[in-house]
């Protein structure tokens, strides 16, 4: 002040105006506006000062509160992860950058204000870009579909941009976060790779593996699922449940809570054709595709057919050493036959001179157990017999070795006859 006195006294200036704090009474600060003006007489002689003191307190308290408030927006863009660029919505010029966005781009950030938003992409990509700049200004917020920036390397970077549009006085400008997601695209790329890893390597496999939550929706079947069961994953996606499936709940859910996996549960089902399937299921909590039980289902109807075959032929076997009585072991032979030969209907034809004795009939033979029948009845018999070879009809309808007359009427539709 004293100087600014001095120099209105030496005839410098006429007047001085400045910004100070004034003491009130009360102890409290205040802002001033003082405006002086030194008084001459008509020999330019000093008289005196008038000064007048405007409280400009609120605009002070105003300016300082902008002035933390810039202070603290910088703070946080600069504590930033991801890059930062602000830009007029009106003219796309870049006003504000943070240290993150000249490392996205390698342009220090002196640099960066002023620059066009179109020049942070690729230039092939302008037309495309300027539209959606457009589009996002018109927004209060929004996320961008993925993007690239380019480095002034010429190298590109993939990004997604959270964009926010900021209005200050009649001014309206658009931030956008511009978030680097190489990692995540490479995370994604992997998974993508190890998903078809395992896709290909379960449609390889015999095994068939169905995800469920824990209500037992599927939430995921695999490809191979038709190997067992006849359906396509689409139709076995849209049953009501895994139960619906397997054709009833094969656990305990507390069971499974409790230990988390149940191995070997054997299992008979029905496939899309009616064929009967024996399965060994295992059964495993998870977290995988939003769900939350594994199954892995494989068919051992083979494997179970082959151990039932030895055990018959053991029996019968030990039926052989252990009597000479013919009737009895004949009788352990007829009445394995059907589950070895997969078949319905068996029979044992004992030859008796012009007629055939049947003996330990079952199924659709059971009616004539212990009758006589007329050689030229059972053509079949006959036939193996006479040249002691098998005889064999798949299709015993349409036969014409046979009288279909006679196999229609019992609904034989394959025959096996064996001397």
């Amino acid at each position: 002040n004293i100087k600014l006195r001095d120099e209105v006294l030496a005839g410098k200036r006429d007047g001085f105006e400045l910004e100070k704090r004034y003491l009130r009474k009360d102890g409290s600060i205040i802002w001033g506006f003082l405006k002086a003006t030194l008084i001459r007489d008509k020999k330019n002689k000093p008289l005196y000062f008038i000064g007048q003191v405007q409280d400009i307190t609120d605009r002070k308290t105003a300016e300082q509160a902008l002035k933390e408030s810039e202070e603290k927006y910088h703070k946080l863009i600069d504590s930033a992860n991801d890059a930062i660029f602000l830009a007029e919505a009106d003219t796309g010029i870049l006003v504000e950058a943070n240290e993150k966005a000249a490392e996205l781009i390698g342009i220090p950030r002196k640099n960066i204000i002023g620059m066009h938003q179109m020049q942070l992409h690729p230039p092939e990509k302008a037309d495309e870009y300027k539209r959606i700049f457009k589009e996002y200004v018109g927004k209060a917020k929004g996320v961008t579909p993925e993007l690239l920036v380019q480095h002034k390397s010429g190298r590109k970077t993939p990004v997604e941009i959270s964009s926010t549009v900021i209005n200050v006085g009649k001014k309206v400008y658009l931030q956008g976060i511009f978030r680097d997601i190489t990692e995540r695209r490479k995370a994604q790329q992997a998974l993508r790779e190890s998903e078809e890893l395992h896709r290909l390597t379960l449609s390889k496999i015999s095994d068939t593996v169905l995800i469920t939550d824990d209500k037992g929706h599927f939430t995921w079947v695999c490809a191979n699922v038709d190997h067992i069961f006849g359906y396509c994953a689409q139709d076995v996606e849209e049953m009501k449940d895994i139960n619906s499936l397997l054709g009833r709940k094969i656990f305990n859910s507390k069971e499974l809570d409790k230990h988390l996996e149940i191995p070997n549960i054997e299992h008979e089902v029905k496939d899309k054709n009616g064929n009967k399937h024996t399965l060994i299921i295992n059964v495993k909590k998870v977290n995988i595709k939003g769900g939350t039980v594994l199954y892995t289902c494989r068919d051992v109807t083979d494997k179970k057919y082959v151990r039932y075959l030895i055990k018959s032929l053991n029996e019968i076997n030990a039926d052989i050493h252990s009597t000479f009585d013919f009737d009895k072991i004949m009788q352990t032979v007829m009445k394995k036959a059907p589950a070895i030969l997969d078949c319905a209907t068996s029979g044992l034809l004992i030859d008796v001179g012009d007629h055939w004795l049947m003996k330990h009939s079952s199924g659709k033979f059971a009616d004539v157990e212990g009758k006589r029948l007329p050689k030229g009845a059972i053509e079949s018999a006959s036939t193996a017999y006479s040249s002691n070879k098998p005889f064999v009809s798949n299709d015993a309808y349409n036969d014409k070795r046979l009288n279909t007359k006679l196999v229609k009427h019992k609904g034989i539709r394959a025959i096996l006859d064996v001397p």
